[in-house]
């Protein structure tokens, strides 16, 4: 697939976390539950069981990533600096844990979400499908919510003078970002 994976894939693959949660509820659990009242034979039942991986520590992990990233968004100016925060409050929040332990051979180990014990320019997700690594680089970057030029400048030259006040001048973009609150 992806040699190098950055903030985008790491965003489509939390959804797919949330979305593997919730398949695995209402398949697993709630039809479990179905048939316990519908008093299925327990042998039978035995026989069905599923052991499906549960994915609730990496969705955890996802809450915790998206509070460090809005918070390193607000820091220091400087991208570099940032990206340097971002790593650092990882590594405090993630990288003691007894839990967490390192990847082996391609990534196999999935004792933990989350592995950056001997990385320094990425780190290691492990989803339910399997482990991904992810680069640090441009992370905060990816997650600004900037408005791109090109299409600033389209909507200043739209047709409809409702669509022109929205972005009439960089003030109001500004007032906008800062309402709008978090990224990710």
């Amino acid at each position: 697939f992806l040699d190098e994976n950055y903030f985008e894939q790491l965003c489509i693959n939390f959804a797919n976390e949330r979305l593997q949660s919730n398949f695995n509820k209402h398949i697993f659990e709630e039809e479990l539950k179905i048939y316990h009242q519908e008093e299925i034979p327990a042998q039978l039942l035995e026989k069905m069981a599923v052991d499906c991986p549960d994915n609730k520590r990496t969705i955890e992990l996802q809450k915790k990533m998206t509070e460090i990233l809005n918070e390193a968004s607000n820091r220091n100016p400087m991208p570099n600096l940032r990206e340097k925060f971002v790593q650092e409050d990882l590594q405090a929040l993630f990288g003691d844990s007894k839990r967490l332990r390192k990847a082996e051979g391609k990534f196999q180990n999935k004792a933990a979400p989350f592995d950056l014990t001997s990385y320094r320019d990425h780190f290691v997700v492990n989803h339910y499908a399997g482990s991904v690594e992810y680069r640090y680089e441009d992370m905060l970057e990816r997650n600004n919510d900037k408005l791109l030029e090109s299409l600033k400048s389209a909507v200043q030259q739209s047709d409809s003078k409702f669509v022109r006040s929205l972005f009439s001048d960089e003030e109001k973009i500004g007032k906008l970002r800062r309402q709008s609150g978090k990224s990710l």
